[in-house]
């Protein structure tokens, strides 16, 4: 797994990530990440047999997602 690109890197950008991969960078588990893919929560992507795929750019989207504040709804 040292020989992956990091999503962070220009090459790593395109570079399709499985669950147990992307957990490295972030912060759930990689069942936790396929369920929320399931449920459509985050962004990623779909690789032969409809499995869960997490691109370099899906991986920093979604850290950038869980940075942003949540505002509360308008009354």
């Amino acid at each position: 797994m040292n020989d992956l690109p990091s999503p962070f890197a220009p090459e790593g950008e395109l570079h399709l990530y499985t669950p147990a991969q992307a957990a490295k960078w972030l912060p759930w588990t990689a069942r936790t990440l396929k369920e929320k893919a399931y449920r459509r929560e985050i962004v990623h992507s779909r690789g032969s047999r409809n499995s869960v795929q997490f691109s370099g750019a899906d991986i920093r989207d979604v850290l950038r997602a869980q940075r942003e504040p949540v505002l509360p709804a308008a009354a």
